[in-house]
């Protein structure tokens, strides 16, 4: 249902309102926002490259038969992945692509980026720009490009220099000849002001403290360039690391924002940010795109209604006859999708999870967390305080981490991993 989220005030009459709203698909750690001005639509970020189905779905639900633009904010996977699928099979009418800078040190997921690494994604880049010649305009973003429009939005630009490449080839730079950076550091951010209504949308970017003071803190040199409290705010790098220090958050004091990334990853391993976000005004509202996409329509003088789009369905627990332990299977829409084997430890008030699987046919868009979430909730009820796993394979220690759960020893070649709960989460 519509939520009212602020006070209304002076209300045009219907006739003489051009709708205006903000579109963010459901994404955990990749941005999907559909800007929609009078009927006209345009794309800022495409998620991974398995999310252009979904996205040219939703944009078949909203009868919009092309874009006027897609903006891609920096070239990371997370958030030009799906170009490519919208490109072949949606009009466009141009491509605002910020280029690969060539010079990253990690790949975007956080591990290490070697030449070849560095040289695959410039080809892409390359790949891509040339595609979107081919089948829209190309404009690619760099210092003259300042703005872009649709309908009543009038978005500045922010962060559209190539920061990393400006870096490493000037000599009086303190990074001149290093690779130092991800592309993060290259991210493009946006603000409009429509009819009072404030959105900033922050990208990546992050507000490290970089010894050229030219780059340094680029989220506080944003929210100094926006000034004032801001209504609507798509939280910088899906809510995680150095985002926004004191004198941004002071200056932006959003009223709504949009984190997209798993609500219990933000809790967990991300709480002082949360907290940072939820203590910056009385009113403030901190909102996750893990289970769910919003639309927020945008009113005069600060009016924004929210409704909810795509949500996840839920998963149910059952418990299954099992000898010396306990075991469940994960129920969705009444289709077997996985389980667990565990065992709670009395003394210790612990759950050991012996085995956690989700099917291959359904692996993918979140069935392993929303799975631990409903598994975590059940075996709270049932006595435990925490968790504790032991795994090999570094893309499942990874989801363990994404819990917030820690290292906790070796066990020969296996890696322990333990979780308590945090007060209030």
């Amino acid at each position: 249902m519509p939520t009212d989220m602020s006070e209304r005030r002076s209300v045009p009459r219907e006739e003489d309102m051009t709708v205006n709203r903000i579109h963010f698909l459901r994404a955990c750690w990749s941005d999907i926002i559909l800007v929609e001005s009078g009927g006209s639509f345009a794309l800022i970020d495409t998620g991974y490259a398995i999310d252009s189905d979904r996205i040219l779905d939703y944009l078949d639900r909203l009868h919009a038969g092309r874009l006027k633009w897609i903006l891609i904010t920096h070239f990371h996977r997370d958030h030009y992945g799906g170009l490519e699928g919208l490109l072949h099979r949606i009009p466009v009418g141009k491509v605002y692509i910020k280029k690969f800078s060539g010079l990253n040190i990690t790949d975007g997921s956080g591990r290490a980026a070697d030449a070849a690494f560095n040289k695959a994604e410039t080809e892409n880049c390359e790949n891509l720009c040339a595609l979107a010649a081919e089948t829209s305009s190309l404009v690619v973003i760099d210092g003259s490009v300042t703005r872009v429009r649709l309908g009543e939005f009038d978005f500045r630009l922010f962060g559209t220099n190539d920061a990393i490449r400006d870096m490493y080839s000037d000599p009086a730079s303190p990074y001149h000849h290093q690779i130092r950076f991800g592309e993060n550091v290259n991210s493009v951010a946006l603000y409009a002001e429509i009819r009072g209504t404030k959105v900033y949308l922050g990208g990546d970017a992050t507000d490290e403290e970089l010894a050229d003071r030219r780059y340094t803190r680029a989220n506080t040199r944003c929210a100094r360039a926006v000034g004032g409290p801001v209504d609507l705010y798509k939280v910088p790098h899906h809510g995680c690391g150095n985002i926004f220090g004191d004198e941004a958050l002071s200056i932006l004091r959003p009223r709504v924002s949009v984190v997209t990334n798993w609500r219990p990853t933000f809790d967990r391993r991300f709480t002082a940010n949360r907290d940072r976000l939820l203590s910056a005004r009385p009113d403030a509202r901190v909102m996750c795109t893990d289970r769910c996409g919003y639309v927020f329509t945008l009113g005069p003088e600060g009016m924004l209604t929210c409704e909810e789009i795509d949500r996840v369905p839920d998963i149910t627990l059952e418990e299954i006859p099992a000898e010396g332990e306990r075991a469940i299977q994960f129920i969705r829409e009444g289709i077997r999708i996985g389980g667990a084997r565990f065992v709670i430890d009395r003394e210790m008030s612990e759950c050991l999870i012996r085995d956690f699987v989700i099917f291959p046919p359904f692996r993918g868009r979140g069935a392993g967390h929303f799975s631990f979430e409903t598994f975590e909730k059940y075996c709270r009820a049932a006595g435990a305080e925490g968790f504790s796993v032991s795994c090999e394979k570094p893309e499942v220690i990874r989801f363990w981490k994404a819990f917030g759960f820690t290292e906790d020893g070796a066990d020969g070649d296996l890696t322990r991993l333990r979780l308590s709960w945090s007060l209030g989460l």
